[in-house]
Order: structure tokens, then sequence, then C-alpha cells
């Protein structure tokens, strides 16, 4: 049971972190030029590396719902 807890916490901290990146994401989708703006002042010279290396929010989010719903429902 314990190595369950262990793989479920891993999982849901994974699911997090990319829930967060999607959500930023999702800014610069809907907001690109006052996303970048409020990045930059973050960010400097290295604003450009940052939304690079963020995920496609159209991409991504279905496959991310999707993990985060098996995640749950099969808890």
């Amino acid at each position: 049971m314990s190595a369950n807890l262990e793989r479920f916490q891993k999982d849901l901290e994974k699911l997090i972190t990319t829930g967060h990146r999607l959500e930023l994401a999702m800014q610069q989708h809907c907001m690109p030029e006052e996303f970048e703006g409020r990045v930059r002042e973050q960010f400097g010279k290295e604003t450009d590396k940052f939304i690079n290396e963020l995920p496609s929010f159209t991409g991504g989010y279905q496959r991310w719902y999707s993990e985060v719903l098996a995640l749950l429902i099969g808890q």
C-alpha cells in the first residue's frame, strides 16, 4: 500500500506542476503581448527561453486532463 501511495503522490505532484505550466501557456496563448511583458519583467534576458519551454496549451491540455481524471477516478 505504501508503494501505491508514493506512486500516487509522485504522479499527482507531476500533474500539478504540469497544470501550472499549462496555465501559463494558456495565458500566453490568450494574451501573448501582456504575458510576454509580465514575463520580461521577471526574467529579463531569459524571457524567450522561458516562453519556449512552456508546453503547447492546445496540444497539452486534453492529455493532462485525461491523466488527471484517470489518476483521480482510478484511486
